[in-house]
């Protein structure tokens, strides 16, 4: 189900910037931080055009405004903690956006003008998170759909196994 969700978390502001300057992207192009050296794979990335290309590797960028992560039980930790330290030295990073894999739910944390961070979250299948950086609305039903709660509670690991 990770990987349905990561299409749909793809598709939905796709659909709605298709004929604006911002490109969305899957894990295909990398954000590498400049100021860190951090080189990694979100499973969703936005750029305004002209995007910045890395000079020492081709499918890496420089200048994401938007990445989105699913987070799993394996990657959580790494996403809140470590990832999101670096992606908040880059520059034209203003959202990050954090997909649940086990209830229709996401957390948005938007860099505001001081450099400070603030989060948004919105619950429920029926629910609508703004995007002020890209002035679209993401619909938790589009980036759940298809997405069977159900069995994906019998895919994930119980907390008593890890």
């Amino acid at each position: 189900m990770h990987c349905l969700i990561e299409c749909n978390v793809i598709g939905d502001p796709h659909g709605q910037l298709k004929v604006r300057p911002e490109t969305v992207f899957g894990s295909e192009l990398r954000p590498k931080v400049a100021a860190t050296g951090f080189e990694t794979t979100p499973d969703a990335s936005v750029y305004h055009t002209p995007i910045e290309y890395d000079e020492e590797q081709c499918n890496n960028a420089l200048n994401p405004n938007l990445i989105a992560e699913v987070l799993s039980p394996s990657t959580e930790a790494d996403d809140r903690g470590k990832k999101f330290n670096h992606y908040r030295c880059i520059p034209s990073l203003r959202e990050y956006l954090l997909v649940s894999l086990d209830e229709a739910h996401v957390e948005r944390y938007l860099r505001n003008d001081d450099g400070s961070w603030t989060l948004s979250e919105a619950s429920g299948i029926n629910a609508n998170l703004h995007l002020p950086s890209l002035g679209v609305d993401l619909s938790l039903s589009e980036v759940y759909a298809k997405v069977n709660f159900s069995q994906l509670a019998d895919e994930l690991p119980s907390e008593a196994a890890m």
